[in-house]
């Protein structure tokens, strides 16, 4: 049997839903990162060639975290943009 053509409405459905997603992952990976900052940040390291590496990292994890929200938020925006298509295809 041949399979019925995937309308438009069940192409941004299924954007919809593949960024939805991707937002929940972008989320749980924000929250791992957050957890090893604040691990890095209740336990720093005392000897100075460690201090400098902990700064680095903390550094670094912090970057990604700005990143992933970025990264989020357009996400989001993408989803909000996608939502007005539906609602005007709809009506």
């Amino acid at each position: 049997m041949p399979q019925p053509e995937e309308t438009t409405m069940d192409r941004l459905f299924n954007k919809v839903d593949a960024l939805l997603k991707l937002v929940e992952n972008l989320k749980a990976e924000n929250t791992l990162l957050k957890k090893k900052i604040a691990e890095i940040q209740r336990h720093p390291k005392t000897n100075p060639d460690d201090s400098e590496t902990n700064d680095k990292e903390l550094s670094h994890l912090k970057k990604e975290n700005k990143l992933l929200k970025e990264r989020e938020k357009l996400i989001k925006n993408k989803v909000e943009r996608l939502m007005v298509k539906l609602e005007n295809i709809e009506s």
